[in-house]
């Protein structure tokens, strides 16, 4: 039957063959770009007094990228962030995502794909007329005049040039990277200055107001000869929230000022293994309960001190202590909040944490999660200093890998070359993906849209093309995307196809389409009707924005995360991946998760080995053949777990790419954020993973999970401060990126056989040649496998 419908398929194209042949083989029709007559392997035809071209021919000849999606005949050309969209056999065109009619539809001539010459031109914004005494479509392109459409080049498809910085305090020399003093100022407890001001003490904690005196009651009493505060816990409880003690609303601070809690502490008649307290500072007024402190302690039968200091923050005045789990007394002497103002800063305090052992111990009881574990932000000096052996075999990396030989060939308009020519390389993009999520704010804070201009070239939609928001109202991705192209940004990222996450982190967002899900929240348990949904949705998102989207994460999460597949099995994935790739046209497709910063985890109950989870899928993958191409890195430096580092030291993370890449995959770290006040760590981290990071070959690109303090998904943005101050982390990636890994303007002149040559990073180019007076300009793309030799005439 499937030959009987082929043969009729090829029986109907001859005959339309036959047909437009017939009808227009003595027109001769001729297409020019700025005087230069293009050549096809099929020529134009014109259909109801329009002329249609090669659809290939046209959008290269105009410097378009081309894509072609099989399974819903759609060609798409892209040039300068624009996109058309076209449909075999249909009138309806799309421009970014708009609708317009066309008068012809594209059609399928001689096994070529015909589109209508005048739409495609004037769309991409060309100026085209029509000579009817010589049958010719004229086209005038500003566009091919000012960049490089050549073989042995890289296609160009952009020549937008953003407003990135030129100018710095430091050299771009590799041995100009900043580097910190890890010199660490610390006092201990008996040793804090006695200015501070006393805000609670023993007295104000035993006047706590108990939530629920069924569960526990505090009082007064004497131990070892000490006034001490006694807590009865009467009864078992799967809840710390049932049993706790506020103290009084803590006055006398300001915002800034540095808050420390000291305190020993210890349990009698234990009936369990083991027993808690948990401390919290809190502010009521939003109604989501924020801690400025919320700290879980594991409690021994001898005495133990604890401190801790914080930076006070406004309206976090609701103080108070959880005890836990099980029916025990615990006893609290020589408690006290003292507020030093600005005298002392909390980092300048020896606080307790609770080491590795006790944290492993918290973690697989469920009683705290990692990301509220202790972190040693810190690593060895053979990792952070400027000598580290890492560092120097990372720009070995940098200089074989990120950085090629770059020509330009000389000539007059009648090939002869022109020596002693001046030569002018000026770097204006980096062929680097460096980006960030994006949301609505795009749309109107211009401060931000100034930043992201200046800094990035890579946008990803935070949360706006995930399955559940968009099939609920899929206008906002469409409006942020086409804001983050009329800002320059060159590549966008797709997040994402399919995330087994039903429900958002607040408990209601749906993340999913609810056909996909039963009525009490779980999935459908018809797998083939759960696996047209995800084929439509695929296949919908896809579509509309095809010709936009370089990369697309095809699964998020899925080492931790498997609500479809813990019903399904994991098979079903083959199926997404195969329709991702039938649905787009050449965006790399990718896996995305966290999993890979728990390199050093070992098995809990809680979260088990997902790095080898996430490493097994991968080879999975691989080894199905699966139409993969990537796997991305989330980085959210808030996901640490305990183990040999908190962090992982550098050569830990470049081991961490090469075990993907060996696997022949490319890689993106696609969600960075690091949630620390210390700021130091915080810029020297950031700068050490960025350069590992752009050390690997393999890797195209950095994206960060927002940039901005003010609406960023980490507490502490590593890039800018609510008030649009500049973090020295995003100090780090400024002359990181647009310093040290950027060709700054170079002028060469051209040898006696009219060659000039450099050795720059890859990226976008200005190339300025100038002789005997005369100037001009050509924009060429000098990208990675490419010979990058641009031929250069001027009169």
């Amino acid at each position: 039957m499937k030959k009987f419908i082929s043969f009729c398929l090829i029986v109907a194209m001859l005959c339309t063959s036959f047909v437009f042949n017939y009808a227009f083989a003595a027109e001769d029709i001729k297409v020019t770009i700025n005087g230069v007559e293009q050549k096809y392997d099929v020529m134009p035809v014109i259909v109801d007094g329009r002329t249609l071209v090669p659809m290939r021919g046209i959008f290269e000849a105009l410097g378009a990228k081309v894509g072609w999606i099989d399974h819903s005949k759609t060609v798409t050309g892209t040039r300068n962030n624009k996109t058309v969209k076209l449909r075999i056999d249909d009138n309806m065109a799309y421009i970014d995502g708009q609708e317009t009619i066309l008068d012809v539809p594209a059609t399928i001539i001689n096994s070529r794909t015909m589109v209508p010459v005048r739409f495609i031109s004037e769309m991409l914004g060309e100026k085209v007329e029509w000579d009817g005494n010589t049958k010719t479509v004229m086209i005038d392109s500003d566009y091919v005049r000012q960049v490089a459409i050549q073989p042995g080049l890289a296609p160009l498809t952009n020549n937008m040039h953003r407003d990135i910085q030129r100018e710095f305090t430091s050299s771009s020399s590799f041995d100009d990277i900043t580097y910190y003093t890890h010199e660490k100022t610390e006092v201990e407890y008996k040793e804090l200055p006695k200015e501070g001001k006393e805000i609670a003490n023993l007295d104000s904690l035993i006047s706590s107001k108990s939530k629920n005196e069924d569960y526990g009651v505090i009082e007064a009493t004497t131990i070892d000869g000490e006034k001490a505060a006694k807590i009865t816990v009467k009864q078992n409880m799967d809840n710390t929230s049932k049993c706790i003690f506020k103290h009084a609303k803590l006055e006398g601070f300001k915002e800034g000022d540095t808050l420390v809690v000291s305190f020993d502490v210890k349990v009698a008649n234990p009936t369990a293994d083991f027993n808690i307290i948990q401390l919290q500072l809190e502010e009521t007024t939003s109604g989501k309960y924020l801690k400025n402190i919320w700290e879980t302690i594991l409690v021994g039968q001898e005495w133990q001190s604890y401190i801790y200091a914080i930076p006070a923050k406004d309206g976090y005045n609701e103080f108070g202590i959880r005890p836990g789990y099980s029916a025990c007394d615990i006893y609290i002497k020589n408690f006290k909040i003292t507020n030093y103002e600005d005298k002392i800063k909390p980092e300048n305090i020896k606080m307790n944490t609770n080491d590795n052992e006790e944290s492993k111990k918290l973690i697989s009881l469920g009683l705290i999660q990692a990301t509220a574990a202790p972190l040693d932000e810190s690593y060895a000096e053979e990792y952070s200093s400027k000598d580290a052996q890492w560092r120097k075999d990372a720009f070995d990396r940098i200089e074989k890998y990120r950085k090629g030989d770059f020509k330009v060939v000389v000539k007059d308009k009648n090939g002869n070359i022109i020596p002693d020519a001046d030569v002018k390389f000026s770097m204006f993009e980096t062929e680097y993906k460096i980006g960030t999520a994006i949301d609505a704010t795009i749309r109107t804070d211009k401060e931000l849209q100034a930043k992201l201009n200046r800094y990035f070239n890579t946008v990803v939609n935070e949360h706006n093309m995930k399955w559940g928001p968009y099939v609920q109202n899929s206008a906002p991705a469409r409006e942020q995307i086409d804001w983050a192209k009329k800002l320059g940004m060159k590549h966008i990222r797709g997040h994402a196809f399919v995330w087994e996450k039903p429900i958002g982190s607040d408990g209601k967002t749906p993340l999913v389409a609810p056909q996909a899900l039963k009525e009490d929240g779980t999935v459908i348990d018809d797998k083939e009707q759960l696996q047209k949904y995800i084929k439509e949705w695929i296949y919908k998102l896809a579509d509309d924005y095809a010709g936009e989207i370089d990369e697309w994460d095809v699964v998020n999460e899925i080492a931790t995360k498997n609500a479809f597949r813990k019903v399904h099995g994991d098979d079903i994935m083959d199926d997404w991946f195969k329709w991702a790739d039938e649905a787009t046209t050449d965006s790399l497709l990718y896996y995305n998760d966290f999993a890979h910063s728990y390199i050093n985890s070992i098995p809990t109950d809680t979260y088990g080995d997902i790095y080898k989870n996430m490493v097994d899928y991968t080879k999975s993958f691989v080894d199905k053949k699966l139409p993969i191409d990537a796997v991305g890195f989330q980085a959210h430096e808030v996901y640490k777990t305990y183990g040999k580092f908190w962090f992982d030291n550098p050569e830990e993370i470049y081991n961490m790419f090469k075990t993907f890449t060996d696997m022949g995959l490319k890689t993106h770290v696609t969600e960075y954020s690091h949630n620390t006040t210390n700021e130091i760590f915080q810029a020297e981290y950031l700068r050490d993973y960025f350069i590992v990071a752009f050390s690997v070959p393999e890797n195209v690109g950095f994206t960060f999970w927002e940039f901005w303090n003010k609406i960023s998904y980490a507490e502490v943005c590593p890039i800018y401060t609510d008030d649009w101050q500049l973090r020295k982390a995003g100090e780090q990636l400024i002359d990181l990126m647009y310093n040290k890994f950027w060709t700054h303007d170079t002028t060469v002149k051209t040898n006696a056989e009219g060659v000039a040559s450099i050795r720059g990073f890859y990226g976008d180019y200005d190339v300025t040649v100038t002789h005997n007076g005369v100037s001009k300009t050509l924009s060429c793309a000098y990208h990675n496998g490419y010979d990058n030799v641009l031929e250069f005439v001027i009169e």
